[in-house]
Formats: structure tokens, C-alpha cells, sequence
């Protein structure tokens, strides 16, 4: 439940972020645009592997093997740091100039966003199918513990990656977030 917990607030921060994106653009409102969220997608991955690993009894015992997976996250921090710590001006100035010496950092940052974000949905699908495998073994009547509500979350958080990955359109993106919400919370009461 905590990582469910971490997990929702991330997305409702993301959420926030794309929504300020929208706003007009200031000299004083582009630091919340500029940057802010470009680590976040990092985080999907790591906490839906993190989720799927509880739910299926198989997430370490230490802690701080948790931490390796938002190693990516953090690096990303680090190397925009210097963009951060740019005055509203500069800031104005990259965007006006289109992201001027940034496109290399930005079409990079957006291959590693992708590549997680698959390779964690395809990790969160193979714990899932141990955990199958496992309890099919072990167990004559597994209606109740085949964590299928879990797969169709794997399932929509594949379909957002794809959206991100193929259409590449933020509206879909982010509405594909919402139903992915709105699901978690239903399949969570259910």
C-alpha cells in the first residue's frame, strides 16, 4: 500500500506538471515548465516493478535495492541541474531558440524514458507469470490469488507507453494516466 501510495502521488504530481505546461509562459513561470518534469517518467517503471514485486511476495528484503531502480531518476536531477539553476531569463532564452543546446540531452533523456518504461512493463510481466507459475504449483483453487486485476494494470500501463512511444501526444498521454487512475481505483475497490 505504501508503494501503491508513492506511486499515486507521483502520478498526481505528473499530472500537475503537464497541466502547468499549458499555462502561458513567463519569465517567473518557466521554471516549473522548463525541465521540471523531464525525470518523473522515470519513476513509472521502477515503482510499477516495485508494486507488481509486493503484490507478488517477491520484492527484497533490503531496501536499498529499491534505490537502484531510481538510480535513473536521480542522475537525470543531477545532469539538469545546471538548467535549474538558470535564471527565468536564460531559461526564456532556450525556449525561445527552441530548446537550443539541449535537443541532444532532451532526444537521449527521451530514448531512456522509453527503453524504462518498456523494460519495466516487460519485468513487471515476467514476476507476474512466476508468481503464476507458483502458485499454480502449489495451490488447486487460485481464482482468488492470480492477481489477473494486476495484469490489466500491466496491460493499460503498456498501452500508455506505447501511446508515448508511438503517437507521442501529451493529451493522449496524460488522458491515458487518468484512465489509468480511474482503473487502479476501481480493480483496488473491486
Amino acid at each position: 500500500d505504501k508503494i501503491l501510495a508513492a506511486w499515486l502521488l507521483v502520478i498526481g504530481i505528473h499530472l500537475v506538471l503537464f497541466v502547468i505546461t499549458l499555462l502561458p509562459i513567463n519569465a517567473s513561470s518557466i521554471h516549473w515548465m522548463m525541465g521540471t518534469a523531464a525525470p518523473v517518467p522515470l519513476l513509472h517503471g521502477p515503482f510499477l516493478y516495485l508494486y507488481t514485486a509486493a503484490s507478488t511476495n517477491r520484492l527484497p528484503q533490503k531496501r536499498r535495492y529499491w534505490l537502484y531502480h531510481f538510480s535513473p531518476f536521480f542522475l537525470t536531477i543531477l545532469y539538469l541541474m545546471p538548467l535549474y539553476l538558470m535564471t527565468g531569463q536564460e531559461k526564456m532564452e532556450i525556449y525561445l531558440n527552441s530548446g537550443r543546446d539541449y535537443r541532444l540531452s532532451n532526444l537521449i533523456l527521451g530514448i531512456i524514458v522509453q527503453v524504462s518504461g518498456v523494460l519495466y512493463v516487460i519485468w513487471s510481466f515476467i514476476l507476474l507469470n512466476r508468481h503464476k507459475k507458483t502458485i499454480g504449483e502449489q495451490f488447486s483453487y487460485e481464482e482468488k490469488i492470480n492477481l489477473n486485476w494486476l495484469r490489466y494494470l500491466i496491460y493499460a500501463v503498456l498501452v500508455i507507453w506505447i501511446i508515448v512511444i508511438v503517437l507521442k501526444k501529451n493529451y493522449l498521454i496524460f488522458g491515458g494516466g487518468v484512465v489509468f487512475v480511474t482503473l487502479l481505483g476501481f480493480l483496488g475497490i473491486r
